[in-house]
């Protein structure tokens, strides 16, 4: 908790960093920020196009969409 968020290049209560993966389910090497305020199954400020705060209603519901269909491409992929 309490990270720099390069999307509002301020240091954010609800940013934390994690080695945690979610397009394998598993840790690696690579440490990545996430946002603990946005939802879907990829939290990773990467993921987001801008501050999930700062978002519309129409925004987030948008990007829950996106991440709804990505989530169930991945799953399928590591169900084979």
């Amino acid at each position: 908790m309490f990270e720099f968020c390069s999307l509002t290049n301020t240091v954010c209560p609800f940013c934390c960093k994690s080695r945690y993966n979610p397009q394998t389910g598993k840790n690696d090497n690579i440490t990545r920020t996430f946002c603990g305020t946005a939802s879907g199954y990829d939290t990773t400020i990467n993921a987001l196009e801008k501050c999930w705060l700062k978002m519309t209603k129409s925004e987030k519901s948008k990007h829950a969409k996106k991440q709804s269909e990505e989530f169930k491409i991945v799953r399928s992929k590591r169900s084979n």
